[in-house]
């Protein structure tokens, strides 16, 4: 049943028709970027929001920082998210969002405000080239004429619909309406009224792989991997895995890394970084892998150096996920193919004895950490830290995980519980870039406490968005915690090939900048802590994820120390691993 409305101008009766369509496809949340061009998309929303009470608004003066907001509600959501900007740069600045978006196959609708075309390459003030601007980073894009040339309101929403459908399907990712409007923007028109029109339907749903094709494939799978995961996706795989008997080796995105679970290896990054662990782990030729975009490199070079007899990977969309190309890449719901196959057995033929074996390591390596001095009570270093928040986290927090050094330490060392917080991180493009935007967003989408761990470079490229972060606690009246490891620099690159450059590796890659972050905190208004022992930081820590408020935890580090204490740390294990009997 369609509906009509009237409105005194074309361009205002069009965003409304625009933006109730884009509801009709699931948008709740709608972000705004200040700007003029954009103005009558900005009213539009703001005027539907009096009528809808399901629709929300958020604006912010950076766009870059807007962009990165969005991502996290709609990571959060798992609901497309609308992007209002004006034009020229400002739609540039979304550039980074929209990169992170198509690579993790987030949903932004991208409503970039642009100039007629009679204003286009004449020298008109703020007009550039921004039809696809975005180009192969966006799943499609289309170019909106001015309202007033739109002779049928209702044929232009269908072409959008089907842009829509294609961003939402299996490949979902950003897309991206270039809107141009002319003068005037808003206000009252003599050229009479226009209608607007709430067509009420819903995208198609996807079509589903006919899950009997994947049965000969699987049949006989010995072992799990677990890429990056929502939560749904990981109970689904849990529960297949522990009703055939197979073993799961997890990254820390999978939600599986730090739960404990007789079925999760926990430590498959350390294990390899030993003789027996590769040899135990060698044993095993039948792979299933769900999901992607790992972490661990030493997993990632395991799986690309292996010829096992049967490796599939089964993912929701049709983006490929095996840089080796090793494997038979299926795109498949994972939820529905784990569900299906409960109830079919997958025929698992791994040996007890191998399997036992790799469990009893496993535990090992766990108790080789516990008793390691560097993560005692009194040991402050960043391998510790990253075991602290895991052992101290409240459950039902979420855990943002910033790109870079953290993510690995986490990745290799954090403890496991029976209730772990869920992990979310942003490793479409494992950019470091917008990640405190990324964790307001978040936060704000699944409206509940939230820890953010991130570098000291990664904070200094996000200052702006500590206002959102400040913002998304407040309204929501709950904890965002902020832990930033300052180690003056890209300290990352003491594990990397750049460490043999000396001064150039400094200079050029680390770039220390001395800087800390007590004044930052004090201009956005956060609660500002700076710990200086193991201790001082679970008390702070504990008492800032009950704060209801914003508080940003700033720990201290020399640039060398985290790669120096690894560096002591493998050997030590692999020692410890590959003694004669340390198998059994």
């Amino acid at each position: 049943m369609n509906q009509t409305q009237e409105y005194p101008t074309a361009n205002e009766a069009w965003c409304y028709s625009l933006l109730i369509h884009l509801m009709q496809h699931g948008v709740r949340h709608i972000c705004i970027a200040p700007g003029s061009r954009s103005a009558p998309l900005t009213i539009a929303a703001a005027r539907l929001q009096q009528t809808q009470a399901s629709l929300e608004l958020h604006s912010h003066f950076d766009e870059r920082g807007l962009g990165f907001f969005a991502l996290g509600i709609a990571k959060s959501t798992h609901a497309p998210v609308v992007i209002i900007t004006t034009s020229g740069t400002a739609v540039a600045n979304l550039y980074p969002a929209v990169v992170e978006a198509r690579q993790s196959h987030i949903p932004l609708i991208i409503l970039s405000a642009d100039r007629p075309d009679e204003l286009q390459n004449c020298g008109a003030n703020q007009a550039i080239r921004q039809k696809n601007l975005f180009g192969e980073n966006c799943v499609t894009s289309y170019n909106i004429a001015p309202p007033d040339e739109l002779e049928d309101f209702q044929k232009e929403l269908d072409i959008i619909q089907q842009h829509v459908k294609q961003a939402l399907q299996r490949s979902a990712g950003p897309m991206q309406l270039n809107c141009a409007f002319r003068d005037p923007l808003y206000g009252e028109s003599e050229q009479g009224q226009y209608s607007i029109v709430r067509k009420l339907n819903r995208a198609d749903a996807t079509t589903q792989l006919n899950l009997d094709q994947l049965k000969t494939t699987l049949h006989g799978t010995e072992l799990f991997i677990t890429g990056q995961l929502d939560s749904d996706e990981a109970k689904a795989v849990l529960n297949l895995a522990r009703k055939n008997n197979i073993l799961i080796l997890p990254d820390i995105n999978s939600q599986l890394r730090l739960l404990k679970h007789p079925s999760v290896i926990h430590h498959a990054d350390l294990l390899l970084a030993t003789q027996t662990g590769k040899k135990l782990l060698s044993q095993y030729k039948n792979i299933v892998q769900f999901g992607g975009r790992m972490v661990s490199k030493r997993l990632l070079q395991w799986l690309s150096n292996r010829d096992f007899e049967h490796y599939t990977l089964i993912k929701n969309h049709s983006d490929g996920l095996d840089p080796a190309k090793k494997a038979k890449e299926v795109c498949s719901d994972i939820v529905q193919t784990c569900q299906y196959f409960s109830e079919n057995s997958l025929g698992n033929i791994a040996n007890a004895i191998h399997t036992q074996a790799l469990v009893n390591l496993n535990n090992r390596v766990q108790s080789f950490i516990n008793s390691h001095p560097c993560f005692g009570k009194q040991h402050f270093n960043e391998l510790n830290i990253a075991r602290v928040i895991s052992q101290n986290i409240i459950p039902s927090t979420q855990l943002f995980l910033g790109n870079s050094l953290g993510i690995r330490l986490f990745d290799m060392f954090a403890d496991i519980t029976p209730e772990p917080a869920q992990v979310l991180s942003n490793r479409g493009a494992s950019g470091i870039d917008g990640l405190i935007a990324t964790t307001a967003g978040i936060q704000q989408g699944r409206q509940q406490s939230l820890t953010c761990v991130l570098g000291d470079t990664s904070l200094l490229h996000d200052l702006n968005s500590l206002q959102l972060a400040k913002k998304a606690a407040l309204t929501h009246n709950s904890s965002l915690v902020i832990v930033v490891i300052n180690n003056d620099g890209g300290s990352i690159f003491n594990l990397l090939p750049a460490n043999e450059l000396g001064k150039i590796q400094q200079d050029f890659f680390q770039m220390p900048h001395g800087l800390t972050f007590d004044s930052a905190a004090k201009q956005f208004g956060l609660t500002y802590y700076n710990p200086k022992t193991v201790q001082d930081f679970i008390g702070i820590y504990c008492t800032a994820a009950q704060s209801m408020d914003c508080s940003l935890i700033e720990l201290n580090f020399r640039s060398t120390e985290s790669s120096q204490l690894i560096k002591q740390f493998l050997p030590a294990l692999a020692k410890t691993l590959d003694r004669p009997n340390a198998e059994s």
